[in-house]
């Protein structure tokens, strides 16, 4: 059974396959697989999943339900792949940043992009970077737990947990 954690997670998750970088494709991919194994499950049993929603074997009631279509929002069929990543996008920023480590300790970094459910990260080493942090910007006072979906050679790809 997929968990409401899992599904929230793939929801984010799933839309980041569409993308034209192939590190933050591969880093996507994995977190997937890593999200589905938090339940004992893989992406065959994903797509069992899914074939069975697609059957109408989805419940009224279940959460994971297609809603109804927005006018609003390009279907499938509609539009290009970044037309349909619209919600999606990250806005430029340039914010000074603090990752701050399960030890305690504190990396700072640069904020480069951002967008509700992530951000791009650049650093001078990823040496020490766990999976799993708190992301700090000193400047907004915000603080967010995230979790790597990609790693370049000086930038890493996050998204919000």
């Amino acid at each position: 059974m997929l968990s409401t954690e899992s599904t929230r997670k793939l929801v984010k998750l799933l839309p980041l396959l569409a993308s034209d970088q192939d590190g933050e494709v591969a880093g996507a991919a994995r977190a997937i697989r890593r999200a589905l194994a938090a339940d004992n499950l893989d992406l065959h049993d994903l797509a069992r999943i899914l074939a069975g929603r697609a059957d109408g074997a989805a419940r009224p009631d279940d959460p994971g339900e297609a809603k109804p279509h927005d006018p609003r929002r390009p279907t499938a069929s509609e539009g290009s792949p970044s037309d349909r990543r619209s919600e999606m996008r990250f806005r430029k920023v340039l914010q000074a940043g603090k990752i701050v480590l399960p030890n305690g300790g504190v990396l700072d970094c640069k904020v480069r992009n951002r967008s509700e459910s992530g951000a791009l990260l650049q650093l001078a080493s990823l040496s020490g970077v766990p999976d799993q942090f708190v992301l700090q910007i000193p400047s907004t006072a915000e603080m967010f737990a995230v979790e790597i979906v990609w790693r370049g050679d000086h930038e890493i790809g996050v998204f919000r947990i």
